[in-house]
């Protein structure tokens, strides 16, 4: 399944599943509940951060 997207729901957004899936090698596509403050803070602070990094490379020329 190397090269993969799976795609999943809220109801498997469940560790052992998202390790069955990275075992496979493929990309995943997961929702983030809320209830998971902190994960999703964390998530937060990296999509903003490469999303800076990223406007700051586009005004390098």
């Amino acid at each position: 399944m190397k090269n993969a997207i799976i795609t999943v729901d809220a109801m498997n957004t469940q560790k052992k599943i998202a390790s069955k899936i990275i075992e496979k090698e493929v990309d995943e596509v997961m929702p983030l509940k809320k209830n998971h403050r902190q994960f999703q803070s964390e998530v937060e602070t990296y999509f903003h951060k490469i999303s800076r990094e990223s406007s700051r490379n586009d005004n390098v020329l």
